[in-house]
């Protein structure tokens, strides 16, 4: 009895609402609000904190076997702990369609970050992102980039006609520039540097984020 009504609460689930994920390497750590902390013996006990509707990502940290649930991400580090993370897709408010006892890392079905930019604004300096023309396609395919607090993310193919001549650099797969009043004109900043921003991009075939937050 048990099982067909956990069965009716998935199918109905499944008919309204949408809930992927995004998960993370292992010892990715994400920065942001905590809304939710509990224990956790497994990875799996996390997903009971997702039927909050406010948080858009978790954490489970095998060491103390605790799960934090985020209202809000504003970055993430990386290092060697045995931390696991995972995201929502913008718009997910519900996890009922995950099954407590299914593998969180087999029903990756979404690879677009999203409400996962942070803004900065430091003495006039206005922080916008740009991205290589190999990666518009996937800025453009529908899981468009916002920042936190949801405005959206204005594309612009900076190049040297705007005076940001490194903005094209191919070496580079994703830059942001700063509009600052002291240092008039677009002022690079690579994306190697510890800021409170996400940048998608491949490396070996792996999408991977890059080490983004800067404190």
């Amino acid at each position: 009895m048990f099982e067909l009504c956990l069965l009716a609460l998935l199918y109905e689930c499944n008919s309204t609402r949408t809930g992927y994920l995004r998960t993370f390497p292992v010892g990715t750590s994400l920065v942001g609000i905590i809304a939710k902390t509990m224990s956790a013996e497994k990875v799996q006990d996390c997903a009971q904190a997702w039927f909050n509707d406010s948080i858009v990502a978790i954490s489970y940290d095998r060491t103390l076997k605790r799960c934090d649930g985020f209202r809000e991400i504003h970055g993430m580090t990386k290092g060697d702990g045995t931390v696991v993370s995972y995201m929502f897709t913008k718009g997910s408010d519900d996890v009922c369609l995950i099954d407590v006892s299914e593998d969180f890392n087999k029903i990756v079905k979404h690879t677009m970050i999203r409400s996962a930019l942070a803004k900065l604004r430091l003495d006039g300096m206005i922080i916008d992102m740009h991205l290589t023309p190999d990666n518009y396609e996937n800025y453009n395919d529908g899981a468009k980039w916002v920042w936190v607090d949801n405005s959206p993310v204005t594309y612009t193919n900076w190049n040297s006609t705007y005076g940001c001549p490194f903005c094209n650099d191919p070496g580079r797969w994703c830059t942001y520039a700063m509009m600052s009043t002291i240092k008039i004109g677009w002022y690079q900043c690579d994306t190697k540097t510890r800021r409170p921003l996400l940048c998608k991009y491949e490396v070996e075939n792996l999408q991977t984020i890059w080490n983004a937050v800067d404190h």
